[in-house]
């Protein structure tokens, strides 16, 4: 139950990441206002300017897709208010898919290390808890003191038997 709890809580967690990134990624945001300009006119030269500069173009509604290499593309918003134009961008699902690809490695990277870390755990408390005591009738210890050689405490400085004053590697 504890495995399962661990393993679904980041995939949660990162669902709710995924849905929070693509609505704050997909929000349009204004970058200018040109006064005194009618839409279509406007349209038409920033159309042929983006053709000029061998910009692959998609029209779609009041959307404008430019797309300059793979991985370089933005949607173009072109809207009219009274007498003025406002465009606006935003990313395009090229930016949003990176987005997610980024966020989903470093998400399976941290689960995959969350996993690993219960699964060593778990191995190393059952081999000293229950299968060393079936072998040797004895618990497992952490260290040896190297002068009376009996088992002491792994956090231990100083030897409770013999006094030896013990190395530490931290």
């Amino acid at each position: 139950m504890d495995m399962l709890f661990v393993c679904l809580t980041p995939i949660v967690i990162m669902t709710i990441a995924i849905i929070l990134i693509i609505i704050i990624a997909s929000k349009k945001h204004l970058m200018t206002v040109v006064p005194n300009r009618e839409i279509n006119s406007f349209r038409m030269e920033a159309l042929q300017k983006f053709r000029n500069k061998d910009f692959k173009i998609k029209e779609k509604g009041d959307k404008i897709y430019i797309e300059k290499g793979t991985f370089t593309a933005t949607n173009i918003f072109l809207i009219q208010k009274n007498d003025k134009i406002e465009i606006y961008r935003q990313n395009s699902a090229t930016t949003i898919t990176w987005i997610l690809v980024v966020v989903g490695a470093f998400f399976f990277l941290i689960l995959a290390l969350v996993v690993g870390i219960i699964s060593d755990s778990n191995s190393k408390n059952f081999a000293e808890n229950e299968i060393l005591p079936l072998l040797t009738g004895k618990h497992f210890s952490d260290r040896i003191c190297p002068r009376c050689k009996k088992d002491i405490p792994f956090d231990a400085e100083i030897c409770p038997y013999c006094g030896n004053r013990l190395q530490t590697y931290i």
